[in-house]
C-alpha cells in the first residue's frame, strides 16, 4: 500500500460504529482483500445432451485451470444433485421419468465453491413413445417361379430407425413353419436411414392360405425430420437406446 493511500485510510478509519471504533488494522486487512484478485473454479463449455429412454448422456469440455476439481450436476423440478469427485467430461443421468429436463453443470473447487453454471434442456424418449411405435407391415408376393417372397415394409418409419436385425417365424394351420433373419450393419448415431424394407425369397407358400408371422425387430426410437423422394428418412434425433419391437402379423396369400 502506498503512503498516500495509508494517509487517506488513517484519516477516515477512526469513526464510531454502534458505539465503538473499527481499528486501523482491520481497515488495512479489508483494503488488502479488496485489492487481492479472487480466482474461481472455471466454467465448462460446449455442453451437449443426448436422449435415451429414461436417461440422458451429457458431454462437455472442462476448463484448463488448476482450481476446478469436481463436477456437480443439478436437474429436475426437485433440483436433484449428482456430484462426481473428478473432472469427468461426460455423465449418464439414469432413472428419468419426465419427458423433458433442464440440466445445469458446475465445476467445484477443493472447498466446494461452484463455478458459473451452464445449462441445457433436453426432451427424452419415454415409455409412451415406445408403446406408440408402428410395427412393420408384411405381404407375400408371387415370384415368377411360383414361390413367394415375404416382404416387410416400414422397418424404418417416422418414429423408429431399423437397428440392424429382423427375425421372423411364419406358420400355418397345417403345420408349415419357417424362420429366417435379416441383418445389416448400421451406425446408430447416423441421423438418416435407407433401410425401409426387408425381403425373404423362395418360400413355398400356398395361395388362399392364411399365415401367422411372428417377428422381432431391433429398432432405435427417433424423431422424424423429413423423408426425401428416394424414401430416405432423416431424423432430428435418435435414441441412445435400442429396443426390441415384437408382434404377430397375419398374411393371406392370394
Amino acid at each position: 500500500m502506498n503512503m498516500k493511500a495509508k494517509i487517506i485510510i488513517w484519516a477516515i478509519c477512526l469513526y464510531v460504529v454502534s458505539g465503538g471504533f473499527i481499528s486501523c488494522d482491520n481497515m488495512d486487512a479489508l483494503y488488502v482483500d479488496y485489492l487481492t484478485e479472487q480466482t474461481y473454479s472455471g466454467k465448462i463449455t460446449d455442453l451437449k445432451a443426448y436422449a435415451g429412454t429414461g436417461r440422458v448422456l451429457l458431454t462437455w469440455t472442462n476448463p484448463k485451470d488448476q482450481i476446478s476439481k469436481k463436477i456437480k450436476i443439478v436437474y429436475g423440478d426437485d433440483k436433484q444433485e449428482k456430484i462426481i469427485d473428478t473432472l469427468v467430461d461426460e455423465v449418464y443421468i439414469e432413472g428419468l421419468t419426465l419427458g423433458s429436463y433442464e440440466f445445469t453443470v458446475y465445476t467445484l473447487d477443493a472447498n466446494g465453491n461452484s463455478s458459473i453454471p451452464v445449462s441445457i434442456t433436453k426432451s427424452l424418449f419415454t415409455q409412451s413413445h415406445l408403446e406408440s411405435l408402428d410395427p412393420p407391415h408384411c405381404t407375400a408376393v408371387l415370384q415368377e417361379d411360383g414361390l413367394y417372397t415375404l416382404r416387410f415394409t416400414g422397418i424404418t418409419n417416422s418414429m423408429m430407425k431399423f437397428g440392424g436385425s429382423l427375425e421372423y417365424t411364419i406358420t400355418d394351420s397345417n403345420g408349415y413353419t419357417h424362420s429366417d433373419t435379416y441383418t445389416a450393419e448400421i451406425d446408430p448415431t447416423e441421423l438418416s436411414s435407407t433401410y425401409t424394407s426387408a425381403s425373404f425369397t423362395d418360400l413355398p407358400l400356398k395361395a388362399g392360405v392364411s399365415y401367422e408371422v411372428k417377428f422381432s425387430e431391433l429398432v432405435y426410437p427417433c424423431n422424424l425430420k423429413s423423408i426425401d423422394t428416394n424414401n430416405q428418412y432423416f431424423f432430428t434425433e435418435i435414441s441412445l437406446d435400442s429396443t426390441l419391437l415384437t408382434g404377430t402379423l397375419k398374411v393371406v396369400v392370394l
